[in-house]
């Protein structure tokens, strides 16, 4: 259940709210409205201040255990890993996963 988005997920069950469809709706439409309504003072926020706040995300969703599974992993999948992840950063998505799918 719950959003489709990782992060609003994580966000509204450590808020206290639930795992049902209604939290997740709910938490759009008040995040909706939020930035709506506040718009002008968004455009304000420095693009250093929104990387730190992208970087934090990630730093706190990001499993760190799971890289010790990568010593594990074959030499050949662990380069195509890296391969997919960097096509996604430096392209996008899409192509990242034709190069998977490729490799």
């Amino acid at each position: 259940g719950g959003c489709a988005l990782l992060g609003q997920s994580i966000i509204n069950v450590e808020s206290g709210g639930g795992k049902s469809r209604l939290s997740a709706v709910s938490m759009a439409v008040f995040l909706a409205l939020g930035i709506v309504s506040a718009a002008p003072l968004l455009g304000t926020v420095p693009i250093a201040a929104l990387t730190g706040v992208m970087l934090l995300v990630c730093q706190s969703t990001f499993s760190w255990s799971s890289l010790r599974v990568l010593r594990k992993v074959p030499k050949l999948d662990a380069l195509v890993i890296a391969l997919v992840s960097y096509v996604t950063v430096r392209d996008d998505l899409a192509k990242a996963v034709v190069a998977g799918t490729v490799a």
